[in-house]
């Protein structure tokens, strides 16, 4: 009797652990690796970015994939101090995008874009109307704000982890976008941690 309610049990728990997953309707589906790109939360019902790219390209990615996804033909800058990256870096220099690798973690650190032709893991790209981008993704992530002076930093979004998608407006060397005038444009493109910013 004892081993027919073990086994019982541990059917039941290998049910549970077979990787479906009811829809909203309760009918069954298969997750696959893909389902983690738009998961929603229970409480928000916001969809969740887990990994946010630029061509492809997410932070905790390694050097292997970057050159398997963007290619060898990019110039690449050692830098033997840490910065505020905690490592030692590397960064590799593409023709339309640029990504820092941690020397020890052999980890994307940051990935960074001003070129049309790099796109974010939800579709946009340089040159993009500004409104379109912040109506996206004010509906979906939180605006941090400023450790300076406590302002809303406009632009930019924490997806996950401290995981931080900068959109910058205005083409004037800094990150932050003071005010988006209409018909303003995205200029350039990051993905970084908020742990990097001061």
């Amino acid at each position: 009797m004892k081993r027919i309610i073990v086994l019982l049990l541990s059917l039941l728990i290998a049910i549970s652990f077979s990787g479906c997953a009811a829809d909203k309707n309760g009918a069954q589906k298969d997750t696959t690796p893909d389902d983690t790109q738009n998961a929603t939360t229970d409480n928000q019902q916001n969809i969740v970015e887990f990994a946010p790219a630029i061509a492809g390209i997410s932070r905790g990615d390694s050097k292997d994939k970057v050159i398997e996804t963007l290619g060898d033909d990019y110039e690449e800058q050692v830098s033997e101090e840490a910065g505020y990256f905690g490592e030692p870096y590397t960064r590799m220099t593409y023709q339309n995008v640029s990504v820092i690798v941690g020397n020890n973690s052999n980890k994307v650190l940051e990935i960074e874009t001003s070129s049309p032709d790099a796109e974010t893991s939800l579709g946009f790209k340089v040159g993009d109307d500004a409104q379109d981008v912040l109506d996206e993704y004010e509906a979906k992530y939180e605006t941090p704000k400023s450790r300076q002076d406590n302002t809303r930093l406009t632009g930019w979004f924490l997806i996950k982890d401290n995981d931080l998608v900068i959109f910058n407006f205005d083409n004037d060397g800094t990150l932050i976008n003071e005010k988006v005038e209409p018909g303003a444009k995205v200029e350039r493109i990051k993905i970084t941690s908020f742990d990097y910013m001061d």
